[in-house]
């Protein structure tokens, strides 16, 4: 594991950018590099794949949360679930958004 700057590192500019986001939103964050991937490690130590939010964060594009007609408590647990749970997001018609969580085992 090695801190990383971006500026050094071959990657597309849109993941960049989201990375770059995601610093500016989270004091004391910072990018890592393990195995050949790029992580974001928070203050408290906690980490992401970068890809991986990335990816979350282009779903949530997509589905229009960001601009949706949601408190922002709401929007934030939507893109909670996106990067935590491998939720997906739906448009019903009439309704607005639905959030589906994967199926768990029941103990």
């Amino acid at each position: 594991m090695k801190r990383v700057d971006l500026h050094s590192e071959p990657i597309a500019d849109d993941l960049r950018a989201c990375i770059e986001e995601a610093l500016a939103v989270q004091p004391g964050a910072r990018v890592i590099k393990r195995n050949g991937h790029l992580f974001i490690k928070t203050r408290r130590g906690s980490e992401i794949l970068a890809q991986h939010l990335y990816q979350a964060k282009q779903r949530w594009i997509e589905a229009g949360v960001e601009h949706a007609d949601l408190a922002v408590e709401d929007k934030w647990k939507i893109f909670c679930l996106l990067v935590g749970g491998n939720a997906r997001l739906e448009h019903v018609p009439g309704l607005g958004l639905k959030v589906t969580l994967p199926a768990r085992p029941r103990q």
